[in-house]
């Protein structure tokens, strides 16, 4: 089942170390390519190269053609270094991944949650099946991270079902005494998927948008994600609203106002009378606006609008770099130049963006989590991405 971390890290020279995470974080390379980008000699990397082949950690792979002519040994990392599982436990669909630490696919699963099933529940059945099938062959579990749309912190707010939600999902889960079990919220994860491989990858600064059924915000400043006290920083659902002379805001009103459901009962109000059979789903609505519908396009624009009033919100609080739009509704780029024109109207212009991820980013920023925590213990560095996410513990 490979070599436990402990024994790993306790064996293995800083050199080691470096050689195996930038294997991991940028893929197979060969031994002049790993000595220019980590400044090493080559008598170094060469002996670093063969104390991670001695615990199957790294493994040769091909040869690659140098600028001299000269061919050159490529290198991967090995079975020894393990995989890791990343979980979308959403409330009506769960998703799961697994991956080695160097991001190879090894195995995927999403099935949608039954009416009146725990997605927990569901998520935990997953989680063995794939366990199951990866077997012994791709090397130990080095960690397991799961997405989920309850509030993740230190702090649980008064009231909150956050502490017993994550309790069922550890349960659920069952993991293996030595692997850590990392939870963060969903829109976070999404963020984080962004940063490492969307919309913005390269940008330091940026908020993820999502918008679909439930609204919220992944806020990423200087590379980190932004939490707060309690885990609950993004959450715009409970901006006051509506608020103006006469309005009482009522919690959490804005998410019902905005989520997907509202805005299927506002296009059915506004539909004319005589322009046919209104769309029943999101999906159909944002497909009838791309034909060319007059209707559909109208009740498109408007809710590009108020995306776009909520978008100037958080550009007022944030000033972030790149905006990006996700989640079911979100992520249609026909609302994109409604919501561009919005928030250009109310205040200074902001790049924003639409996801590219689709669906899939809340389990690939869980996946990420998961392959940045596994490779942080096996060398016994600090991870960039875990750094002070919540641990499932026994």
């Amino acid at each position: 089942m490979g070599t436990p971390v402990e024994t790993v890290a306790s064996a293995l020279p800083d050199s080691a170390r470096a050689v195996l995470a930038e294997l991991a974080t940028s893929g197979a390379a060969t031994r002049p390519q790993l000595g220019t980008k980590l400044n090493l000699s080559k008598p170094t990397v060469s002996a670093a190269i063969t104390q991670l082949e001695a615990h199957d950690l790294v493994t040769a792979g091909g040869h690659r053609q140098g600028a001299t002519g000269r061919t050159a040994v490529v290198y991967n990392l090995g079975p020894g270094a393990g995989h890791v599982l990343g979980l979308d436990v959403g409330s009506t669909f769960v998703r799961v991944r697994a991956k080695t630490l160097d991001g190879r696919l090894l195995a995927e699963r999403g099935e949608e949650v039954p009416a009146g099933e725990n997605a927990n529940a569901l998520a935990g059945t997953m989680l063995s099946s794939v366990r199951s099938e990866l077997g012994a062959a791709h090397g130990p579990l080095r960690s397991i991270a799961a997405a989920t749309s309850t509030m993740v912190g230190p702090v649980a707010p008064e009231g909150s079902r956050g502490p017993a939600v994550l309790e069922d999902l550890r349960r659920q889960l069952d993991p293996p005494e030595s692997v850590p079990v990392l939870v963060e919220n969903n829109v976070n994860c999404a963020a984080i998927a962004e940063m490492t491989h969307g919309a913005a990858d390269g940008v330091d600064s940026f908020v993820y948008l999502q918008a679909g059924v439930r609204i919220g915000v992944g806020i990423v400043h200087n590379g980190s994600v932004v939490r707060g006290r309690t885990g609950g920083a993004g959450e715009i659902a409970y901006l006051p609203f509506p608020w103006g002379s006469g309005a009482s805001p009522q919690r959490g009103e804005l998410e019902s106002y905005l989520g997907s459901a509202a805005l299927m009962q506002r296009c059915r109000e506004s539909w004319p009378r005589g322009h046919g059979t209104p769309p029943a789903q999101p999906a159909e609505l944002f497909a009838l606006a791309a034909q060319g519908d007059s209707a559909a396009e109208a009740a498109v624009r408007r809710h590009a609008e108020d995306l776009g009033n909520l978008v100037t919100a958080t550009v007022a609080v944030l000033d972030p770099e790149l905006v990006v739009l996700g989640g079911g509704i979100g992520q249609n780029h026909i609302l994109l130049p409604g919501v561009q024109d919005a928030v250009r109207r109310l205040i200074w212009e902001t790049p924003i963006t639409t996801s590219q991820l689709g669906n899939e980013a809340t389990v690939l920023g869980a996946v990420a989590l998961a392959a940045d925590a596994g490779l942080a213990e096996l060398t016994r560095t600090p991870g960039t991405l875990s750094k002070n996410v919540r641990a499932l513990t026994r």
